[in-house]
């Protein structure tokens, strides 16, 4: 003997299920709905104005209900476009409250949501009537009020932790290569089949998807807060090429990144892990963290007119850079100075100076800091230049030097197995 469980229905008779594009800056209403409504953001921004004057934020990831007879007017993003899925049905005007409202599509509601995008698009043998439940269930859970966020508020098991921890250190030099599913499996000690399916289950969508939405984010960082070539991010992002960064680009922020730099756009740059609810996993693979060289030191001989001295170092993908500071020293002068700067890039390359502080009168001993703008994941050198006085910077030379993704320079020369002294921090993003 079978048993069949069904969700209770609160009611829903499917009128319409349907997928929506908006253009940049378009606006639905002002006007009153018909039907009770269903809408959940896949891609894109807007506003759903009250008439009491507040709003409802609609972002990727944001489910709304309305009840029939309910005001709406909805201004799209002004410049760029975005889509939205929507089921009108009747039959449960009774238990909408009388304003619209708001839910976040946390993992139970993911499903659901992408399941009536399929069913809309596809339409089956039945759909109608599969939607119909699908459209009760989420009633449903939408008024028995928030939701647990499974991926944000449970750790993840120890065979993910220890798959991201591995993920973290792979992409620690700023270059976020692909990683296969099999080596997350080995990281975590079991098979590919069961890493899959335990990853699926904690964080709703799978490893690779995951991971690349998390390139994809470090990606747009780089694309509107440095001058880094398309080609060059692709290649730092572990695209194969110009090409295909382009299209996964895209496809996610609905605008080719070549437009976005061009015509300067604004995106939500951390759509990509909000519209699945990641932002726990961006925490364990991008953590903050202090980059620093403070151990065992000595002091090369005092920088002389027309010389440089400088450390190149890396910041991890997915973090910003916020502050430096340095570890500086005299040989007697009571009159040392000398100017710090910070750029982005590595010498024989490409420098881009950030942040430029001139020092007049310095102390031995002293740590001096350096104050900009937060700066994105990848590679950077702080140098001292102009000298005036006796001034130098502490080092520490010796196999045992703390792996910082540079070295340190002289005369924009490496020499090898050596840091200047200094210490960099680097936050996450939403942690600004």
């Amino acid at each position: 003997m079978t048993t069949s469980v069904r969700a209770a229905r609160v009611g829903a008779r499917l009128a319409a299920l349907s997928m929506a594009e908006r253009a940049a800056a378009a606006q639905d209403g002002p006007g009153r709905l018909a039907r009770c409504r269903l809408m959940w953001i896949v891609r894109g921004l807007g506003e759903w104005n009250l008439p009491d004057g507040g709003t409802i934020a609609l972002r990727p990831g944001t489910v709304v209900l309305a009840r029939p007879g309910a005001a709406q007017h909805i201004c799209w993003d002004e410049r760029h476009p975005s889509r939205y899925g929507f089921a009108d049905f009747d039959g449960t005007e009774t238990v909408l409250p009388d304003t619209p409202f708001s839910v976040p599509a946390e993992p139970p509601l993911v499903g659901l949501l992408d399941y009536l995008e399929w069913l809309g698009t596809w339409r089956p043998a039945g759909w109608d009537t599969r939607a119909e439940d699908v459209v009760d269930l989420v009633v449903a859970i939408c008024l028995a009020g928030p939701l647990r966020q499974a991926s944000q508020e449970t750790p993840p098991p120890a065979l993910i932790r220890e798959a991201l921890d591995f993920v973290h250190q792979e992409w620690s030099d700023g270059r976020l290569r692909p990683i296969r599913l099999g080596e997350l499996a080995a990281a975590g000690s079991v098979s590919a089949g069961h890493f899959a399916r335990r990853f699926q289950q904690h964080f709703g969508v799978g490893a690779a998807d995951a991971l690349e939405r998390l390139r994809l984010v470090h990606a747009a960082e780089l694309l509107l807060h440095s001058s880094t070539p398309l080609a060059d991010i692709a290649d730092q992002c572990g695209f194969v090429d110009a090409y295909h960064f382009s299209r996964r680009f895209s496809m996610r922020y609905g605008v080719p990144p070549g437009r976005c730099r061009r015509d300067g756009l604004s995106i939500d740059t951390h759509a990509p892990l909000t519209e699945v609810h990641l932002q726990g996993l961006a925490a364990r693979v991008w953590p903050s963290r202090y980059i620093e060289q403070a151990a065992n030191t000595s002091a090369p001989a005092p920088l002389r007119s027309g010389h440089t001295y400088g450390q190149a170092f890396s910041v991890p993908g997915g973090l910003f850079l916020t502050n430096v500071n340095l570890l500086l020293a005299t040989y007697g002068s009571r009159h040392s100075g000398s100017t710090i700067t910070l750029f982005r890039g590595r010498p024989g390359g490409r420098l881009d100076p950030l942040a430029v502080r001139q020092i007049r009168r310095m102390t031995d001993n002293t740590t001096e800091s350096l104050q900009f703008a937060a700066q994105p994941a990848g590679s950077y050198y702080l140098q001292l230049s102009n000298p005036h006085g006796t001034p130098t910077w502490w080092w520490h030379q010796g196999r045992d030097v703390s792996r910082v993704g540079g070295c340190a320079f002289i005369d924009d020369e490496p020499v090898p197995d050596t840091n200047f002294i200094f210490s960099a921090h680097a936050e996450r993003k939403d942690a600004l």
